[in-house]
């Protein structure tokens, strides 16, 4: 199972088409992410909030619910980590 998730954070691509600017870079609002991962594609809805150069970050987890996150956005690049509990204990993902 972590191999799956260990995976599924290295083959994690998000398609955010945005033009950057240095100044003008605003992801808030809602996204679709798609992943690519050893059980195939996945497409998952995802909603910034962003405050500066700190992003809060909230995603549709595989059974619905809602999943929680902070990252950064500096220049061109978008960072964040979810943390997630499951039976076997917390993992966390994050993704770039």
């Amino acid at each position: 199972m972590r191999k799956l998730y260990a995976a599924l954070t290295m083959l994690t691509f998000v398609l955010i088409p945005i033009l950057l600017t240095a100044q003008d870079v605003n992801v808030t609002g809602d996204w679709e992410m798609t992943v690519q991962s050893p059980r195939g594609e996945r497409t998952h809805n995802i909603h910034f909030e962003q405050d500066g150069e700190k992003l809060t970050v909230t995603m549709e987890g595989r059974g619905g619910e809602e999943i929680t996150g902070e990252g950064t956005i500096k220049e061109n690049k978008i960072e964040w980590s979810i943390t997630r509990s499951t039976p076997r204990g917390e993992f966390t993902i994050t993704y770039t």
